[in-house]
């Protein structure tokens, strides 16, 4: 005996499949109906249609794949949209092609760990009701994290001090200027180091340093 699964009964005809019945009842009733159904043409298309689809056969590159990134043609258009639609409105989003063209450049390897970074800092500001330019985080310099400690003294990791700083130097050394990864095993990964303004500036006694990324070869 053969089971079948209890949400099949909920399975019913296709919407269109009784509508066409219907329809078919009244034309053989006598009805004059027109059909206004989409994708249903009732006449051929232009002969120099037929006759583009058939020399673009001919064309070598009609059986291959087609480019990852697309048609040149088509991403200029698309680029064109939005900079027309958008660009002199409210929501100012333009498309360009060096958004197509990240996936291809060296720092595309880092781009998935410093977005969840940056991501880390300001949900944290948020869950915490504060700008995220205002939210005070530590440096644990041994594991290499922000992190937060509240009023009883409890740790609450946030992220990566490499991932996070990473976009603010866009990808590159603080001092050679070379590209630089914060990949676990790349060849370019990079370090934490500390930057210390006009020679060891201190205010109050206190010194102040800044966190900055450096490739590995200029320790």
């Amino acid at each position: 005996m053969s089971l079948v699964a209890r949400r099949l009964d909920t399975v019913e005809e296709y919407y269109f499949s009784k509508k066409l019945k219907e329809v078919r009842t009244l034309v053989s009733n006598g009805a004059a109906v027109i059909n206004l159904g989409i994708g249903s043409p009732d006449l051929p298309p232009h002969p120099s249609v037929l006759t583009a689809l058939e020399n673009s056969l001919s064309e070598p590159q009609a059986h291959k794949y087609q480019s990852y990134q697309g048609l040149p043609e088509l991403r200029h258009a698309i680029s064109s949209f939005y900079e027309k639609n958008y660009k002199s409105g409210k929501k100012e989003i333009v498309i360009k092609d060096n958004l197509l063209k990240l996936k291809e450049s060296f720092h595309f390897q880092n781009f998935n760990q410093e977005v969840e970074a940056r991501w880390n800092l300001v949900e944290t500001a948020w869950n915490l009701n504060l700008n995220p330019k205002l939210l005070e985080v530590k440096y644990d310099e041994d594991k290499s994290l922000f992190f937060l400690e509240n009023d009883f003294m409890r740790r609450t990791d946030i992220t990566s001090v490499r991932d996070s700083l990473n976009g603010y130097q866009k990808g590159k050394c603080f001092y050679s200027f070379q590209d630089i990864s914060v990949v676990s095993g790349s060849a370019n990964l990079c370090e934490v180091d500390h930057f210390f303004p006009h020679i060891n500036k201190t205010i109050h006694n206190e010194c102040y340093f800044c966190l900055i990324l450096q490739q590995s070869d200029d320790l």
